[in-house]
């Protein structure tokens, strides 16, 4: 009987890792719900604290802020071995949860998903106003160039010989002014659109932050629940 009442410790132990390790696993095939569910049905017969911090994990993934918020509070005020250091991270990701689920204000023009798309039409015609600077340019100083040394030094031109060199020069200042000024105005919706998209997740980690995910990434991942770490692997197809 104590033979069997000692194993009953060890058996759940293993029972949770293994149910750690398979919601691990969907959880890099992108299978949210999957991580989820199996996360879920460990936690009913085990208070193992690891499991609400991938519960956390699992529902920031799948972009529900509200449950990650629960349950990496419910992380945070268990009996989990976290330093001060970890803490610290941790308590600021629940205040960025917390904001990314939080109700924005009604009537901003910078939640207007049209904000990033006309911050990239400036910044392009910003471009092609400065290519249209450099080509002027390239094209009055070869008109100037090419006019004879007499023409250059004296201004003493023949009839046509610096034709086109006054509109040359126009479209290349016309350009300029027209690249910065588009350029500018462009750039500061792209980065007020960016910092809103993004709201308080900027110091989530990258494999985190949706606003940082890319095609492909690694990205080290802790796990201070079972004192284990590396790195992970993500592509996105």
């Amino acid at each position: 009987m104590v033979f069997a009442l000692a194993c009953v410790p060890a058996l759940a132990a293993a029972q949770t890792d293994e149910a750690l390790d398979e919601a691990r696993a969907a959880l890099r095939e992108g299978d949210h719900e999957l991580a989820i569910d199996v996360l879920e049905e460990a936690r009913a017969t085990s208070g193992d604290p690891a499991l609400r911090y991938e519960l956390y994990l699992a529902h920031h993934q799948a972009g529900q802020h509200a449950q990650a918020a629960s349950h990496l509070e419910a992380y945070l005020a268990s009996d989990a071995a976290i330093d001060d250091d970890e803490r610290a991270r941790l308590e600021g990701h629940l205040a960025d949860l917390r904001a990314l689920d939080a109700p924005r204000p009604s009537g901003d023009p910078l939640d207007d998903p049209a904000v990033p798309i006309i911050g990239w039409t400036l910044f392009t015609g910003g471009i092609l106003g400065l290519i249209t600077f450099a080509v002027g340019g390239v094209v009055a100083f070869t008109i100037e160039n090419g006019a004879s040394p007499r023409c250059r030094d004296e201004g003493a031109c023949a009839p046509g010989e610096l034709a086109g060199v006054d509109e040359a020069w126009t479209a290349a200042w016309i350009g300029l002014a027209s690249g910065v000024v588009l350029g500018a105005v462009g750039g500061v919706l792209l980065v007020l659109a960016g910092e809103r998209q993004r709201g308080g997740s900027r110091s989530l980690p990258p494999d985190l932050d949706p606003s940082l995910q890319r095609p492909f990434s690694l990205a080290p991942w802790v796990d201070p629940a079972r004192g284990a770490g590396g790195v992970g692997a993500r592509v996105v197809f």
